[in-house]
């Protein structure tokens, strides 16, 4: 990755894919935390990834994908595309997204590849109530009391769940 910055530093960027549906979330990802200079993705993507990148807190679309890609861009939809538009025809909706990297939003997370770390391990365990998942992600390395004493500072009662937190929540969390 790095002659690829070297190499390109100087251009103005653009990714415009029809992306395969398997490795669409780890290529949108993975290019974002790169830290590529990337003027904006235009994306085809499978509708259900679509809706996870613009999902809001509560939704059940919300997770670690949602939080991680709007935490570093500006991310939109900008039409959903049904399966009569393919050739071979997929089985599913399809979406055009686009994604506009945000050096501002960037500049917010101290240590982005900890940051996808931690929500990675936090998603990991979606049921589990904050206070539940803290204690699991910290590898037992944390007493539940120290836990409960750094949420109650930070405001959290510990019963909240990660799909609940806005992005900066997470990002305090962190």
């Amino acid at each position: 990755l790095q002659e690829v910055r070297e190499q390109y530093r100087s251009q103005r960027m653009k990714l415009v894919a029809n992306l395969p549906y398997a490795v669409a979330t780890p290529v949108i990802s993975n290019l974002l935390l790169a830290g590529i200079e990337l003027e904006r993705m235009i994306v085809t993507v499978q509708w259900e990834i679509a809706e996870k990148l613009i999902a809001k807190p509560g939704t059940k679309e919300y997770g670690a994908l949602a939080v991680l890609v709007q935490s570093l861009a500006d991310v939109e939809v900008l039409r959903k595309l049904p399966p009569s538009v393919f050739w071979p025809r997929p089985q599913v909706d399809s979406g055009i997204v686009r994604i506009v990297p945000n050096a501002e939003k960037r500049a917010q997370i101290p240590d982005v590849a900890r940051f996808r770390i931690f929500l990675r391990d936090l998603y990991a365990h979606r049921r589990k109530n904050l206070r539940g998942a803290l204690i699991s992600l910290t590898g037992n390395q944390h007493a539940k009391g120290v836990v409960d004493a750094k949420l109650a500072q930070l405001g959290y009662t510990g019963t909240e769940r990660a799909e609940t937190l806005s992005i900066e929540q997470h990002l305090q969390l962190c």
